[in-house]
């Protein structure tokens, strides 16, 4: 957390995460990733299958970024959290989408607010 890895290091980091096999939480809170990250971190979570928990929270994540990754989310089998608190989501449809989308994995927990 803190960290400020921004949008190239989650992009070269989620990229090397396609392949874990180990890592169930990865907290990448407050480290000013945007567009180009969050999309990364959507594409490796459609082939990931061991990260159980994600904190995205305190990011630049826009709703179109967080309906993506909730798209990402429906074809992945173990991530059980997704925190996605004080970004710039907003409050408009997108949440409405994303919260959608999230109720039909059983068990999911995950936070969209204070955006």
């Amino acid at each position: 957390e803190q960290n400020y890895i921004k949008d190239a290091g989650v992009v070269a980091l989620a990229r090397a995460l396609e392949t874990n096999e180990t890592l169930q939480f990865l907290n990448l809170g407050t480290n000013k990733v945007g567009s180009e990250g969050a999309r990364a971190v959507a594409a490796m979570l459609k082939v990931n299958e061991t990260l159980k928990n994600i904190s995205l929270r305190g990011n630049e994540i826009t709703s179109d970024e967080a309906v993506i990754l909730a798209e990402a989310l429906e074809e992945n089998p173990s991530l059980q959290k997704l925190d996605l608190d004080f970004n710039d989501i907003g409050n408009n449809p997108a949440i409405l989408k994303i919260s959608n989308i999230l109720k039909k994995k059983s068990g999911f927990q995950y936070h969209v607010g204070y955006s």
